[in-house]
């Protein structure tokens, strides 16, 4: 593998990660306002947000450890994203 194959696969892992990352977090923030008003609904929201989340990961782990890091460094920026963009306290 070349250093630019490298690269880009490390930014499409990256990409990957943040989507499913801003896709996380945007519904974090939408489930702490379901809480206030459905408890049994916003439980269910909770369990199936981390679950597509740990099931994004788990198939982005079968590719190896460096996709899986180029992930998670997507996932934590689409937290500064998110958090930047809605205005909610850190």
């Amino acid at each position: 593998m070349t250093i630019g194959t490298a690269a880009g696969l490390f930014a499409v892992y990256m990409l990957a990660g943040g989507v499913a990352g801003t896709v996380s977090f945007l519904l974090l923030r939408y489930n702490v306002r379901l809480y206030t008003v459905s408890a049994p609904r916003a439980v269910a929201l909770h369990i199936g947000r981390l679950a597509a989340l740990a099931l994004a990961l788990v198939a982005i782990a079968q590719a190896g450890a460096l996709p899986l890091l180029a992930a998670l460094a997507g996932i934590l920026a689409a937290r500064s994203a998110v958090i930047r963009f809605t205005g909610a306290a850190a």
